[in-house]
Order: structure tokens, then C-alpha cells, then sequence
């Protein structure tokens, strides 16, 4: 429960951070001027921060999934990505197999599911080797966090581009 909260904080903060620009005088004052302007500013300032969440979400996962896959610390039964790894699949350096892995992971995590393939590259064990465990394939547990600073950027730019209030 206490993890959520703080995620929930942490990405309403972003999506404040996000919605600040909205409170510079010309922005305001130009899109109090009209409705659809308001309305677009809202849409606009939502999907972008929802682009950016989703993206960099998908690649920080991609980034702890291939640390988990070459740490050879993490599990015994795995050395890591080690240069024996690296050539068996066709890679010159370690580093370079930790980029193609990481590569491959956002390519699965930012693909929607009806267009995912299995694999984005030719060589079938480097796609075994990749490969995520069968409980990670399918979960979306706190994906819903994704969507929070979208909500609280849209929320703040239209309640900050609302017209003064005559007296």
C-alpha cells in the first residue's frame, strides 16, 4: 500500500511539473482567450506527458529487465552476459549484446499486443535468451500509474487556463 502512495505522489509531482508551463502569463493568457483552445491546450499537454510516461517506462523496464538478464549475481544459474555470450551470438563485446537485449525489450514493451512479434530479430537463440519469464509475459499490474500524470497534467491545465471570473 505504502509503495502505491508514494508512486502515486511521485507521478502527480511529474504531472505538476509537467503542467507548470500553463502558468507563465502569455500561455495563460492566451488560451483563456477561447474554449477550444483551452480543450486543445488539455488534449495536447495530456498525450504528450502520456508519451513520455509510456516511453520512458518502457525503456527504464527494458534496462532492469537486461540488468537482471546478464547480472551474473542475480541468478547462479545465468553468468550474464559474458564475451562467450557475446560471440556465440554474433556480437563483439559484451556491451554490445546488453544494447541489442535492451534494444529488443523496448521494441516488446512499446509494440501493442496484436502487433508484438515473438522476437524482432533472425537468430532464435538470441530470442531464447531474451526471452522474459511466463509470469512477466502478460502482466500489467500498476499500469495504471502510466496514465496518473496525463490526469493530473490535464486536470491542473484546465483548471489554471480557466477564465477570470467577473465581479
Amino acid at each position: 500500500m505504502g509503495d502505491y502512495l508514494a508512486s502515486f505522489l511521485l507521478f502527480s509531482g511529474v504531472g505538476i511539473v509537467f503542467a507548470l508551463p500553463v502558468l507563465l502569463p502569455p500561455i495563460r493568457q492566451w488560451l483563456r482567450q477561447e474554449m477550444e483552445r483551452r480543450i486543445t491546450a488539455v488534449v495536447i499537454w495530456s498525450l504528450t506527458i502520456l508519451s513520455l510516461t509510456f516511453i520512458t517506462f518502457a525503456w527504464l523496464a527494458a534496462q532492469l529487465q537486461m540488468y537482471f538478464l546478464c547480472n551474473p549475481y542475480t541468478d547462479f544459474a545465468n553468468p550474464g552476459c559474458s564475451a562467450d555470450d557475446a560471440a556465440k551470438f554474433g556480437f563483439v563485446t559484451p556491451e554490445e549484446m546488453e544494447t541489442a537485449i535492451t534494444q529488443e525489450l523496448f521494441r516488446r514493451a512499446i509494440t501493442p499486443p496484436p502487433f508484438r512479434q515473438d522476437c524482432y530479430r533472425d537468430d532464435p537463440a538470441f530470442c531464447q535468451f531474451v526471452r522474459p519469464p511466463a509470469s512477466e509475459d502478460g502482466d500489467s499490474s500498476g499500469s495504471i500509474l502510466i496514465f496518473w500524470p496525463a490526469i493530473v497534467t490535464g486536470t491542473l491545465v484546465w483548471l489554471w487556463t480557466r477564465p477570470k471570473r467577473k465581479q
